[in-house]
């Protein structure tokens, strides 16, 4: 392949050049017409007709030259293409490992979610189960606080035993609801 440069600024200084000369051309032409041939120097229209072909092979270089620079600016067009196409699948390929990704990351938060879920209802159904034989030990203290003879170093620990397993209750509810609202 030729190295021609691209941004060639000697054009502009050809087409003045050339101007020039088919002001001269114009010239001879309308003398040739005015004239019909009187006084017309053959020297002069043989050098006419040199400078026209010159003009003409330059303007042939010049095509030439066009369509060189044509076809690199083509060539660096397709490389370019190819480098967009191959960027392309890159991006396509990077976006389905990223949705694979995000497809698996929502599949094991949603995993931790329903295990922590399934913990909570588990501990509930465990609080209301004691619940209820809680509530049965509060009915028997009430009854013991009520009988003045029984006010015993032993019902005082078991009051506040009692008194620290409904604080624990307590708390493992609030967390659980605090877990499953947030």
């Amino acid at each position: 392949m030729k190295t021609v440069s691209l941004f060639d600024t000697g054009i502009g200084q050809v087409f003045s050049e050339r101007g020039a000369r088919n002001a001269r051309a114009g010239k001879v032409l309308f003398q040739l017409l005015t004239k019909t041939g009187k006084g017309v120097n053959p020297a002069m229209i043989w050098l006419d007709a040199a400078i026209a072909v010159s003009d003409c092979i330059g303007a042939y270089l010049r095509y030439q030259q066009a369509k060189e620079i044509t076809a690199q600016l083509e060539h660096q067009k397709e490389a370019l293409d190819q480098q967009i196409n191959n960027c392309q699948k890159i991006l396509h390929v990077d976006t389905d490992l990223w949705q694979e990704e995000e497809q698996q990351r929502r599949k094991v938060l949603d995993d931790v979610l329903r295990r922590d879920n399934q913990a909570a209802q588990r501990l509930l159904k465990v609080i209301r189960s004691h619940r209820k034989t809680l509530d049965l030990l509060l009915m028997q203290l009430a009854t013991l606080r009520k009988q003045p003879r029984s006010r015993t170093p032993e019902l005082n620990a078991l009051v506040s035993s009692v008194d620290k397993l409904m604080q624990a209750q307590l708390a493992c509810l609030v967390a659980a609801f605090d877990e499953s609202n947030s």
